[in-house]
């Protein structure tokens, strides 16, 4: 990795990690209180199934400003842990990372059982894979390579240049269901990708959602009508 492509991913890590807040320069970074609790994350877990889907956003962060929308990140379930592609890459994790968060939902994919368990496992051939900080989501060309064994599918990723995002990792364990799914590119700026919020559609199920997740909101913070429609739906049956 060249000198100028290394302080480019430093410098996308680092904005990532900055959060806005009332303070001196309206800007800090490192941890704060969360408005999901762990009693609330702790609920939320029971609620996940194998290839089921989590959305979250964070008040403040900086990163709000470049996704457009209302969430910020996703991730998939197994049966006790997640995966989920952070700039360390694509990693195993307890479902506490990711809970630990402001606003959340829990997704069951609108399709068979089985294919969520396989879903599941294609994303546990991506473990390792590097980090996509330039959004390219080159779905075909990832589709593609890991049709064959992981580690000859890691080794062409690096070979290639290649990563993937948070949804892009979702988008690729659901090859061959995109359809089903709804799992479209969009175009933001002058790149092509998938969206947190277009997991919010209703080819999927709102199965838990934070309590402040509400659909006044999610309308505020940018989600789109489908979405908070979702969202009403879940909450008037509470």
């Amino acid at each position: 990795m060249n000198l100028i492509r290394k302080i480019y991913r430093n410098s996308v890590f680092f904005v990532g990690d900055i959060r806005r807040e009332h303070c001196p320069l309206g800007f800090a970074w490192g941890k704060y209180e969360h408005l999901i609790d762990y009693d609330e994350a702790a609920l939320a877990m029971r609620k996940a199934g194998v290839g089921y889907i989590g959305l979250h956003r964070n008040r403040g962060d900086l990163s709000n400003i470049a996704i457009s929308g209302f969430m910020k990140h996703a991730w998939i379930h197994g049966n006790t842990d997640i995966i989920e592609a952070v700039s360390e890459g694509v990693l195993i994790r307890n479902p506490l990372h990711a809970f630990m968060s402001d606003y959340a939902v829990i997704l069951r994919p609108r399709i068979s059982e089985n294919a969520r368990k396989e879903a599941w496992n294609r994303a546990g051939m991506m473990l390792g894979c590097p980090y996509d900080d330039q959004f390219k989501f080159d779905l075909e060309d990832e589709e593609r390579i890991f049709h064959g064994e992981k580690e000859v599918a890691l080794a062409n990723m690096k070979k290639f240049g290649l990563g993937v995002s948070c949804t892009e990792l979702v988008a690729l364990a659901y090859a061959g269901h995109r359809r089903e799914l709804g799992l479209y590119r969009t175009k933001m700026g002058k790149r092509q990708v998938v969206l947190p919020d277009q997991y919010l559609s209703t080819h999927f199920e709102i199965v838990w959602a934070s309590r402040h997740t509400t659909p006044e909101t999610a309308a505020k913070l940018g989600l789109y009508e489908e979405g908070c429609a979702m969202l009403k739906e879940y909450w008037n049956k509470k």
